[in-house]
């Protein structure tokens, strides 16, 4: 007697701690493919891997969401209906069963599949932000030499995710990729040039749109006030 779809394994937990707690409770259970021949082992690991993340669930809601604790008890009764289905043919399910149970799985899974992913995309903003606040904090260093000396003031990489609601004036920073990522070093302009900055060349649509780069608040007019707001984020 085979499997008549196939039962994917579980996505890991969204949370770190998550998944190192159920790593140390009981391995993973792993997914049957579609012809598999039944084993009971199967529904044995699905039915551990369930009573965990309740477990876990009870324990630390935080770390572990509904969705991704009923996951596991959904794939564990797919498991059964198949045994069931062919064990018990006079109780058997309809065609449809096997196909209907694996859509209901995936349906169960993909947003926990999401969550990893958003999460991931999360991680990596975080360490860009890090290694960003690192070197900017060696240009500010610099910074701060120029200015006591008089001299143009260099750009700091981007460190914050995302932009105000507006668009920027410059074409260049239109044409950048949607959201600038932190890391990011910022186009040489002419208001802007590469070897330095006197920040009391600035006009207001410039500070406009260094604002929309780094996504900081310079405040409102008058232009002096936001100049001197740009001066100190590029020292401190």
């Amino acid at each position: 007697m085979n499997y008549q779809a196939a039962v994917p394994p579980l996505p890991p937990p969204a949370a770190a701690e998550a998944v190192a707690y159920l790593a140390a409770a009981a391995p993973p259970a792993a997914g049957v493919a579609a012809g598999d021949p039944l084993s009971a082992a199967h529904v044995s690991a699905a039915a551990v891997e369930t009573r965990v993340r309740k477990r876990l669930r009870a324990d630390a809601p935080q770390v572990l969401s509904a969705e991704e604790s009923v996951a596991a008890a959904v794939r564990e009764h797919a498991l059964l209906a198949h045994h069931a289905a062919q064990q018990y043919p006079g109780a058997g399910a309809p065609a449809w069963f096997g196909p209907a149970i694996e859509n209901a799985i995936e349906n169960a899974i993909r947003p926990l599949a999401r969550q990893v992913e958003n999460l991931t995309g999360r991680v990596d903003d975080i360490a860009d932000m890090l290694n960003a606040k690192i070197e900017n904090a060696r240009i500010r260093s610099i910074n701060l030499h120029c200015f006591s000396a008089g001299l143009p003031l260099g750009a700091v990489l981007k460190e914050t995710t995302g932009h105000p609601l507006r668009e920027p004036n410059n074409p260049v920073l239109a044409a950048l990729q949607r959201p600038v990522r932190p890391g990011t070093r910022l186009p040489g302009f002419a208001f802007f040039p590469a070897n330095g900055l006197q920040v009391i060349d600035l006009r207001n649509e410039h500070l406009n749109d260094l604002e929309w780069f780094y996504n900081i608040d310079l405040g409102p007019a008058p232009i002096a006030s936001r100049r001197k707001e740009l001066e100190t984020y590029l020292l401190r």
